[in-house]
């Protein structure tokens, strides 16, 4: 006899998709992170330096990913409980309401922000999808947005990041065969260093092979949360 299969997802299944989900969502940010500084750029670095590159968002994504898998887990669950609690949708949009009105106030507050952006935009999105009258249908719309939502939300804070790095950062100095070259270290791979120089608002890539030595100062361990842009 075969048994009955469970709404939502089983523990195995949860552990097979969230490292596959949390690996998408720091792949996400760091796409993200080169949009800043260009799209050709993000060739000059190997798919393995790539995802380097990505591990410090790796704890973040997989916390985003557990969130977005428990409620997909429940989503049947919450269809029944709508149908017995006509309140619980109401709920839900004036929620969703206070998180778009906070999302223009920091959007106001911080600035050229793309992660605050993203979230104004995403909740309103979510917000209309409130308005549908199925229920099944409207639920099925607020998943699918959280999942779009969480993609884009880690691609707008690897903008973010990248942004607050270029403009903040203290900068790092090279020592070359012609000469010290001065800027922000953007990233170093196995072919070279990429640097950002603020002053002439330039990037230049320093191959391993030129470099005799770098100097950079101690960086603080709390760093500001809202960006600038550069």
């Amino acid at each position: 006899m075969s048994e009955a299969a469970a709404p939502g997802f089983s523990l195995k299944d949860t552990i097979v998709i969230l490292p596959v989900m949390g690996t998408g969502l720091a792949m996400c940010w760091e796409v993200g992170s080169f949009l800043p500084i260009g799209g050709a750029a993000f060739s000059y670095f190997s798919i393995t330096e790539h995802l380097a590159f990505a591990v410090p968002a790796l704890p973040f994504a997989i916390l985003f990913s557990l969130s977005i898998i428990c409620g997909a887990a429940f989503t049947e669950r919450f269809v029944a409980l709508e149908l017995r609690i006509r309140g619980l949708g109401r709920t839900l949009f004036i929620l969703l309401s206070v998180l778009a009105l906070l999302s223009l106030y920091w959007l106001i507050v911080y600035g050229r922000s793309a992660f605050y952006l993203t979230l104004a935009l995403t909740s309103v999105f979510l917000l209309a999808t409130q308005l549908v009258a199925e229920p099944k249908l409207r639920l099925g719309l607020t998943a699918g947005g959280i999942v779009i939502s969480m993609l884009l939300l880690a691609l707008a804070a690897g903008v973010d990041f990248m942004r607050y790095r270029l403009s903040r950062e203290a900068p790092a100095t090279i020592d070359t065969a012609a000469g010290s070259v001065s800027g922000v270290v953007v990233r170093a791979g196995e072919r070279g260093v990429m640097m950002y120089d603020r002053a002439g608002l330039k990037f230049t890539f320093v191959r391993w092979d030129a470099v005799k030595g770098i100097d950079w100062q101690r960086a603080p361990l709390l760093r500001a949360i809202a960006p600038k842009a550069p």
